[in-house]
C-alpha cells in the first residue's frame, strides 16, 4: 500500500531563505523556559503556584498537539 501524496495546496514547510539560529530555536527556547518555570513553581508553593505550574507544563504539550493536528 502506498502512502498518499500531499496535494499541491498543502502548506510547504520549506522556506526560500536560510533561517538564523534565533528563528530556528526561539520556539523551543520559549517552551523550555515555560517548562522550567512550571517545574520551579510546582516546587515553590500551593494554590496559585499549582495553577501556574499546570499551565506552563501543559503549554508544550498543547503546542505539540496543535502541530500534530495541523499536519493530519
Amino acid at each position: 500500500m502506498t502512502s498518499p501524496r500531499p496535494s499541491s495546496s498543502a502548506r510547504s514547510t520549506r522556506t526560500s531563505h536560510q533561517l538564523s539560529p534565533w528563528e530556528v530555536f526561539r520556539i523551543p527556547l520559549a517552551l523550555g523556559l515555560l517548562t522550567g518555570v512550571g517545574l520551579v513553581s510546582a516546587l515553590v508553593g500551593d494554590g496559585a503556584w499549582d495553577v501556574l505550574s499546570w499551565v506552563t507544563i501543559l503549554a508544550p504539550m498543547a503546542v505539540v498537539a496543535r502541530a500534530y493536528w495541523r499536519r493530519v
